[in-house]
């Protein structure tokens, strides 16, 4: 069967979720998946994502949530996407003095098994030894070609 057809009819089961991503039921894992996932999936059948991934996320380019045209969509890791929507005015402390007390209690709050990395090492992180193709390393490059001339606009 045609993406196309494939994508229509799975877009026609869909709900929003939070007026913010489709999410449609699938009657084989009983449970609610994204439809930019499915999207994804359909064109990218040797790079899927699960849907619950804790190590990937599927990022819209245009930052509309809503706009799941494959073009428009791209796989990162967790912490890339973080990185993306961490800075300029996404970020929640944009524009905020920080003071020396506030570093401090964010500091206090993290303190020993408060921090995620508590008796771990760089090895139990699951980002350790992600092994990414060539075609992979260049789509990172881009992105963050992107990232810093979107940066360079906000500052502006």
């Amino acid at each position: 069967m045609n993406k196309e057809i494939l994508i229509n009819e799975m877009f026609n089961k869909c709900s929003l979720k939070d007026g913010k991503r489709r999410t449609y039921y699938d009657s084989l894992d009983k449970k609610m998946k994204y439809f930019t996932h499915f999207v994804w999936n359909i064109y990218n059948p040797d790079d899927e994502i699960e849907f619950g991934s804790k190590n990937y996320v599927i990022h819209h380019k245009d930052e509309d949530s809503l706009n799941d045209i494959i073009d428009n969509l791209i796989k990162l890791l967790r912490k890339e996407h973080g990185i993306i929507h961490g800075t300029g005015n996404k970020n929640a402390m944009f524009g905020k003095e920080i003071t020396d007390n506030h570093r401090k209690n964010l500091s206090l709050s993290r303190r020993g098994n408060k921090n995620p990395m508590y008796g771990r090492s760089g090895i139990d992180s699951p980002h350790f030894n992600i092994k990414w193709s060539e075609d992979r390393r260049k789509k990172h490059s881009l992105l963050i070609k992107e990232w810093h001339r979107k940066r360079k606009l906000v500052e502006k």
